[in-house]
């Protein structure tokens, strides 16, 4: 699977769910190959605000035969799914590559730095 996480840190201590794993929600693919993805995801990060917007434009993706729409339709689509759930647009920068593991998952991650973290 393909999935994107995002990496809240302060200093030394990194956000976590209640479940203690860091915010990860699954991007639902339809191809294996991610890199053209990643490219055009790599450049909406510096538009974070704009999801909404950009995923209101992409919702007739899904019928969409173009498995590049399609894919991007998801990609924004988990990236809402973060955002609502970390109560933020703002989900830092992009590391600079996917990360994969020997079972051909990928990880996209997102990195921001918290100056004031929230309280517990």
């Amino acid at each position: 699977g393909v999935y994107l996480a995002t990496v809240f840190y302060h200093k030394d201590n990194i956000l976590v769910t209640a479940e203690d794993q860091i915010p990860l929600v699954e991007i639902q693919c339809c191809s294996t190959s991610i890199t053209q993805d990643f490219l055009w995801f790599a450049k909406l990060s510096c538009a974070w605000q704009q999801v909404p917007w950009l995923q209101q434009g992409l919702s007739s993706a899904h019928s969409s035969p173009s498995s590049l729409l399609q894919n991007r339709h998801n990609i924004v689509r988990a990236v809402s799914q973060l955002q609502s759930s970390l109560g933020t647009m703002d989900l830092g920068q992009v590391y600079y590559e996917p990360l994969k593991d020997r079972q051909g998952n990928v990880l996209i991650v997102t990195l921001r730095e918290f100056p004031n973290p929230p309280s517990r």
